[in-house]
């Protein structure tokens, strides 16, 4: 790994970037290291790993670091609206699991805030369409949504074909 974080830490592509650091922490978890891939992703800092880390937290029952990388990330500046999405979504998701609630628990006021989430298009938007799919049946548009702050609207500055990173096979599946 030493030298994976060493290439991540050079690589200057942002997108690149933040796919390295999900095989890493991928990698972690298949060899059974999660404090490792824990400990690597509380240093980065970077939104997208906290984003991860809160992933690893609330799947590992650690709901008091999960909640405290939600008051971290509200205090570091959450301005926008993705980032505000994603803290009023996640800060539901883990009071249901703090207090043993399921989806079709959720309060009137929680559901207003989910349906809001679910409505705009945000990558949190897909989270919470999940949400209100399970719970009450709704079915939404699928919509191309930019998982990574407008980077795949953007064209590329670099011929990714020649890129490691990447193995592409043909679609076996023939639309007719």
């Amino acid at each position: 790994p030493i030298s994976a974080i060493t290439e991540i830490d050079n690589e200057p592509n942002d997108a690149f970037r933040e796919m390295m650091i999900n095989r890493l922490v991928t990698w972690y978890i298949s060899q059974n290291q999660l404090e490792d891939a824990i400990t690597y992703l509380e240093e980065r800092g970077e939104q997208g790993a906290k984003e991860r880390l809160l992933a690893l937290y609330v799947q590992n029952g650690a709901l008091t670091e999960a909640q405290t990388l939600i008051y971290e990330i509200e205090a570091d500046g959450c301005k926008d609206p993705e980032c505000i999405d994603f803290v009023a979504l996640n800060t539901i998701l883990i009071n249901w699991q703090e207090n043993s609630l399921s989806p079709f628990e959720m309060s009137p006021p929680e559901q207003e805030v989910i349906q809001s989430i679910a409505d705009r298009g945000t990558r949190v938007a897909v989270q919470a369409q999940a949400v209100m799919s399970y719970v009450f049946g709704l079915e939404y548009q699928q919509e191309v949504i930019d998982t990574g702050g407008y980077r795949l609207i953007e064209p590329l500055s670099e011929d990714i074909s020649q890129n490691d990173a990447f193995t592409i096979y043909p679609n076996p599946v023939q639309n007719d």
